[in-house]
């Protein structure tokens, strides 16, 4: 059946409203969408549990043969990852980027899209395992992440763990794994391209594997088992 808009928020709110408060806790994978929910109209308890990666498949492997085959040994390669590309997930600044970015730096953008690139990003449409996408962040010099809305994106963590630092607008919670040790939050591009003439992203390189160790997958199950239990009032 179909529901106009109105009709349908309103459904939700009859539906969520009527559960218990203290049978119901949100959680959200991001800060930033918790400080959205409590200003919702849902009366319940929030909590933030963060998306968790594997680390058994994203951590720094050799890339030589990737390097090797798109001649990227004397190049900083520039690292975009998004399964769709468009203007939200930030395309449009990658382009801009690409006619202001000096000659050592070598864009590349993982993902597909519609749009035509200009001739100096390397696009690759999709990759053919988690390992490969995880050679692509190991052999890359920056993760740039010029996202418009995220809640808490893998692929920031992913990086991470593969001992690649990130760039990002900071846009939702896309900030949210960054400090001044693992990368930084820029405002727009020429913000980006005045750091990368002052900061050296390779010294951040352990101090990013070293961090993807509090987004592990087993410690978010952990801690969704936590809160679990607290809500049935069971022993942990």
């Amino acid at each position: 059946t179909f529901f106009p808009f109105r009709d349908n928020l309103e459904l939700k709110r009859s539906i969520f409203s009527n559960i218990p408060q203290e049978q119901a806790v949100i959680v959200s994978p991001s800060k930033w969408l918790l400080e959205s929910i409590k200003s919702s109209y849902l009366p319940y308890d929030v909590e933030v549990i963060n998306n968790g990666i594997d680390l058994t498949k994203s951590y720094p492997q050799n890339a030589d043969r990737l390097i090797e085959k798109y001649q990227l040994d004397s190049k900083k390669v520039i690292l975009g990852c998004s399964n769709i590309w468009d203007n939200r997930k930030g395309l449009n600044h990658f382009i801009e980027l690409s006619k202001k970015i000096q000659s050592d730096y070598q864009i590349v953008l993982i993902g597909k899209t519609k749009e035509k690139l200009p001739d100096n990003i390397i696009h690759i449409p999709r990759t053919d395992s988690i390992e490969t996408l995880a050679k692509w962040y190991s052999l890359s010099y920056v993760f740039f992440n010029p996202t418009q809305m995220e809640n808490f994106p893998t692929v920031n963590i992913e990086s991470l763990a593969c001992g690649t630092p990130i760039v990002t607008f900071g846009k939702g919670g896309s900030g949210e794994v960054v400090d001044n040790q693992v990368g930084k939050i820029v405002r727009n591009i020429d913000e980006f391209l005045r750091i990368l003439e002052i900061i050296d992203f390779k010294q951040m390189n352990q101090f990013c594997v070293e961090k993807s160790k509090n987004y592990q997958s087993k410690i978010m199950a952990d801690n969704y088992i936590d809160l679990y239990s607290r809500i049935r009032k069971l022993p942990v």
